[in-house]
């Protein structure tokens, strides 16, 4: 079915106000490919009545079709390489360390480092994180930060995302070969999943790490607060400017003091908000909250 210009204008207005994604000009081929399904399924006969029906707050299991078809689910384990090789390496060490000499001076227990994961998709990022945090915990001599024990249960990752099939296969952790074969080594592969019946089941102990919950990036999450890791990564890009302004306010927003935020590699923050500085780790760029005396 084609698409007219009125009509695709309509549609990507629609889009934006439903998941923050702007369709540039030269998307119309997207749309025509990824809604047409919506159509037949709900027998409407054109993109005009699609808008229509979707123009109602009511109809929430339209809208959610619409963000299904139209959004990218393009997610692997340790995705882009040096991102996860630097918060195995750097960014994870240093978050413990800052965690545990702010505890130390205030007299408290290590208490929990807490990692975000939004736009998770099927989940494979945070569960990158969760192997990555395990890995680190069984190499340290004795797991041990400025006199604290570090153990998994110190962690806490929260994957996010805003649709519900993606977030559906995150949750029970279940996974194809191909999709281990994107990202993972062998030695991984063989010590955090177990396969049954030709799929892979990721180890309890990796989800146990992991709270899953839906959540639209455009709306509101103060509630969100004290994230000392937020990953944002490969998600500004589908927005406009004013969009990305207004998601980048709130992600740093989030974060604890001496917190960081990763988004990625061909996304930044363009005007940097108070009390945020750019970091390097080896070739990973964070975005980081100024320090102060941490408890909790």
């Amino acid at each position: 079915m084609n698409i007219s210009e009125p009509e695709f204008n309509n549609i990507r207005h629609l889009v934006k106000r439903l998941c923050g994604i702007w369709l540039t000009d030269d998307k119309k081929y997207l749309v025509v490919s990824r809604l047409a399904s919506v159509l037949k399924r709900n027998q409407i006969e054109s993109y005009s009545a699609l808008v229509q029906r979707a123009s109602s707050a009511n109809n929430i299991r339209l809208h959610e079709e619409i963000i299904e078809a139209i959004t990218t689910h393009e997610t692997s384990f340790n995705r882009d390489g040096h991102p996860f090789e630097e918060f195995r390496r750097t960014i994870l060490p240093n978050l413990i360390a800052t965690r545990a000499e702010c505890q130390r001076v205030a007299g408290l227990p290590f208490g929990k480092i807490r990692i975000w994961s939004a736009a998770v998709s099927t989940g494979q990022e945070a569960y990158s994180l969760a192997m990555g945090i395990l890995e680190h915990i069984q190499t340290q001599p004795r797991n041990s930060a400025n006199g604290f024990v570090v153990t998994p249960e110190n962690f806490s990752i929260l994957g996010t995302d805003i649709c519900a099939s993606s977030l559906s296969t995150a949750k029970e952790g279940c996974y194809y070969e191909r999709d281990l074969e994107r990202g993972l080594g062998n030695d991984l592969r063989k010590k955090y999943f177990v396969e049954r019946e030709r799929k892979f089941w990721i180890h309890q102990a990796a989800k146990n790490l992991i709270d899953f919950r839906r959540l639209n990036l455009i709306q509101p999450f103060g509630d969100l607060v004290g994230m000392d890791l937020v990953l944002c990564r490969n998600v500004l890009i589908y927005f406009d400017d004013a969009t990305r302004r207004a998601v980048t306010e709130q992600l740093t927003m989030c974060l604890a003091p001496g917190g960081m935020l990763m988004l990625g590699a061909a996304e930044s923050i363009p005007v940097l908000p108070p009390g945020i500085v750019q970091e390097q780790f080896g070739r990973t760029v964070v975005f980081r909250k100024s320090a102060a005396k941490q408890v909790g």
